[in-house]
């Protein structure tokens, strides 16, 4: 139960790392304006590719420590509403039949994933970019203005595999969306059905008992989008 647990914390923590990092007061820079500085080339970036991931570690480099000062906590107050909403909704629609195939070792199934995850990246930078346009007319305070007007940006540095933590990540080949609502059920309902990787049977862990013993223990925090 305890390897259970600690794949529960392992696959959901960087989800939350990532919803937290899209309201970090840290500005970062668009792909062409850090393809520029790192590569002497404002070239559009591709996921999985060499001149991404050295970008991403330069970035990486520069950036993180920024993100993780604890004196510039994320503004989690931004998340509320329109923002979490959008969220919730472009995961229901573009990623959640296809969390069923997170974790997959098969390469047809990973490609599938895949090109799910890249639409359901496209799609959720749009939604974004609107909802931020119509908020910047609510919002008086530059820091808070500052944070959603890089939110996009920050949302195509996730779909490029950027890790805004310093905590380790699975080592799987379908990367994951930011935490919302509909993310934990929409993979949990897989887990009793479908491995994640081939174990054999007597291996397999029923993590329904899991979620329901880390619920109890540790009074998992639900994020409502209501």
């Amino acid at each position: 139960m305890l390897i259970a647990f600690q794949l529960f914390i392992a696959t959901f923590k960087p989800m939350l790392h990532a919803l937290k990092f899209l309201v970090s007061p840290t500005i970062l820079p668009t792909d062409s304006q850090a393809t520029q500085k790192y590569l002497s080339d404002p070239i559009v970036l591709q996921p999985y590719t060499s001149k991404c991931n050295l970008v991403l570690r330069k970035l990486r480099a520069e950036y993180l420590s920024e993100i993780l000062d604890e004196t510039k906590p994320p503004r989690l107050d931004l998340l509320e509403g329109d923002i979490i909403k959008t969220l919730d909704e472009s995961f229901s629609q573009k990623m959640s039949a296809t969390m069923y195939l997170f974790g997959s070792t098969e390469e047809k199934e990973i490609g599938i994933y895949r090109d799910a995850i890249d639409l359901y990246w496209v799609h959720t930078r749009k939604e974004i970019e609107k909802v931020v346009a119509q908020l910047l007319h609510i919002y008086q305070d530059d820091v808070e203005k500052a944070i959603l007007m890089n939110m996009p940006t920050k949302i195509r540095w996730l779909s490029l595999g950027f890790n805004p933590s310093n905590h380790g990540r699975l080592k799987v080949d379908t990367p994951s969306p930011p935490l919302t609502s509909c993310v934990c059920p929409s993979l949990m309902a897989n887990w009793n059905t479908k491995n994640l990787g081939k174990r054999p049977k007597e291996q397999q862990i029923n993590f329904g008992d899991v979620l329901a013993e880390v619920s109890h223990k540790t009074k998992y925090i639900s994020i409502h989008v209501c």
